[in-house]
């Protein structure tokens, strides 16, 4: 086991505040982490591994002092004066299919330049992942989090509307009504979900029994609606930028809140803080804090 990495898994877990942290900000697993310090009698009593833990105070300032030098001397350390401390490690994102493909590629490419050494793992789920289980670091949600234990931002809302082919509306139509799109092929979602509820509120009563294709995936809808097969319901700002595709009775739409949401254990992580806040930033429109959540202080 070389000695700069024990001195650097170190090094981390100093600065990151316990072991977990400290091995995510690095990358590596607690237990790789545990396995280096664990070389260390003094850094087993640091984390409290060992019942001699005697002046280990004193000795994490020595073995930081030291393990700093280390860094200093690999060249790895920040300038003098820098703002910042460089961000690694691997932070896992929660978010919906249809935003993770149609409006988030811009963001992967702006962490990738402003952290190189951070790696990503994007969970694109139409199910919302379960932070309280450690399923993923971030998510992003449509709905307000009630847990406690979870701190979120809202970042706007999206805008729901009906979207089709303009080859298919200028075939079939475009509807005047809803009576009249009753009529029409519609493509939808496998299963219930926000956007199909948010529409039922508006007025779209159609049974999904009557969807010509429905699917569980939002891209498999959007790729069958670009093909002319009907018409589909989809984020506006993520789609209204296609040239190809037209609102469909733009009268009938719903607005959804989005929120990003960590678990407040991640707070002293600086990577899976630093993703929190680009994401947040990225999506915002007006960025407060709302009700039943917690500002990221």
């Amino acid at each position: 086991m070389k000695q700069w990495d024990v001195a650097r898994t170190l090094l981390a877990v100093l600065r990151e505040g316990g072991l977990t942290a400290g091995a995510q900000s690095l990358g590596i697993d607690p237990a790789t982490a545990r396995s280096r310090l664990d070389s260390l009698e003094e850094g087993r009593a640091l984390l409290g591994l060992s019942a001699a833990a005697r002046g280990s105070s004193e000795m994490a300032g020595l073995l930081r002092s030291i393990a700093e030098q280390m860094e200093q001397l690999a060249g790895l350390a920040p300038a003098a004066g820098a703002r910042a401390v460089e961000i690694e490690g691997v932070v896992r994102i929660g978010v919906i299919e249809m935003l993770a493909v149609e409006r988030l590629g811009p963001l992967y490419a702006t962490l990738r330049g402003r952290y190189p050494r951070l790696r990503l793992i994007v969970q694109v789920s139409g199910h919302t992942e379960n932070l309280l289980r450690g399923d993923a670091d971030v998510v992003v949600r449509m709905f307000a989090p009630e847990e406690k234990a979870l701190i979120a931002r809202r970042v706007g809302a999206v805008t729901v509307g009906l979207w089709a082919h303009r080859d298919y509306v200028a075939s079939e139509g475009a509807p005047a009504n809803l009576a009249e799109l009753a009529g029409l092929a519609i493509v939808g979602p496998l299963y219930e979900t926000r956007v199909l509820n948010a529409l039922r509120v508006r007025g779209l009563n159609i049974p999904p029994r009557d969807f010509v294709l429905r699917c569980e995936s939002a891209i498999s809808q959007l790729a069958a609606v670009r093909d002319g097969m009907g018409i589909g319901m989809f984020f506006c700002e993520a789609v209204g930028a296609d040239p190809d595709l037209v609102r469909v009775l733009p009268q009938v739409e719903a607005t959804i809140d989005m929120f990003v949401v960590m678990h407040e254990d991640q707070r002293q992580s600086r990577a899976v803080r630093a993703v929190f806040d680009a994401l947040a930033d990225f999506l915002s429109s007006s960025g407060p804090a709302t009700e039943g959540s917690r500002a990221l202080a």
